[in-house]
């Protein structure tokens, strides 16, 4: 089985806080496990009785998340590897009226 876009597309999937899932009993993140694969393998095994692969085909994943703390959790180093990663720190109280004062 293949999933993905059209011939001849591309599919973006953005996840927003990524490091939101919590770990399990053994320090696993289930969800993020399960995107590791896919990023890793270019697909993902069915939980069905027969274990089908599904390959995932011209998909790319953009994430988001804050930094660890509250109901956020650490992601495993290993996962985080398999992106670029951007940190953008918030605007100060004065750039953001200088950008408002602009606009209105």
């Amino acid at each position: 089985d293949v999933y993905g876009p059209p011939l001849g597309r591309k599919l973006i999937v953005f996840i927003d806080d990524l490091n939101m899932p919590k770990e399990d009993l053994y320090g696993t993140q289930q969800p993020i496990a399960l995107l590791k694969t896919m990023l890793e393998r270019d697909g993902f095994y069915d939980r069905g009785k027969e274990l089908n692969w599904k390959t995932v085909k011209d998909t790319r994943f953009i994430c988001a998340m804050g930094h660890p703390g509250g109901a956020r959790n650490t992601v495993d180093a290993r996962f985080a590897s398999l992106f670029n990663i951007f940190e953008i720190e918030a605007p100060s109280e004065e750039n953001l009226k200088a950008i408002y004062r602009s606009i209105l």
